[in-house]
């Protein structure tokens, strides 16, 4: 458990500062291999939320940006694994913030702001955009990158937050 313990505070900032240098010089692809050679190495620890959520928000941001150039040349099969890809990122993402929720209640908030992220990224995936560019999100999260936000929150075209805050009362399913 030790030895997983400092992988994971090692591996993980080098992986994201792989996955991030490839996302800047625009290869979705490489930024792939880097998060997925990432997560069979950290994924599966939860109370490491803040070395994975990073890794896994930077694993659906790669795959929108994958996406957005199959999409371009009307490869459906390369979308479609984006699409998958994406999703799992997002559902083990979930997992954590339920797990989080339940018994590490210390790290629920960025469990939650991760979990936001990658909400946002997973409708850039799907082409779901404001019509600027941006993106409006909804779930069950009290904050977005650490800004308080209830439920609602609107991503603009250079990923930061807008603000616009209307503070929904009760659950958003989006």
């Amino acid at each position: 458990l030790i030895e997983r313990a400092v992988e994971a505070q090692l591996i993980a900032p080098l992986a994201e500062a792989a996955a991030e240098l490839a996302l800047w010089q625009g290869d979705g692809l490489r930024a792939r291999a880097e998060v997925a050679a990432a997560c069979e190495r950290v994924v599966g620890m939860p109370a490491y939320i803040s070395r994975l959520g990073p890794i896994l928000a930077l694993g659906v941001r790669a795959e929108a940006d994958v996406a957005e150039e199959a999409r371009a040349r009307r490869d459906d099969g390369a979308l479609a694994t984006s699409r998958d890809i994406a999703r799992g990122y997002l559902e083990t993402v979930q997992a954590l913030r339920d797990e989080a929720a339940a018994h590490l209640p210390n790290f629920l908030s960025q469990a939650e702001a991760w979990l936001a992220q990658c909400q946002a990224e997973v409708a850039r995936l799907e082409g779901d955009d404001d019509g600027a560019g941006g993106w409006y999100i909804g779930g069950e999260f009290e904050r977005v990158g650490g800004v308080r936000r209830a439920r609602l929150a609107h991503i603009l075209a250079d990923q930061t937050l807008s603000m616009w805050n209307p503070g929904a009362d009760g659950p958003v399913h989006s």
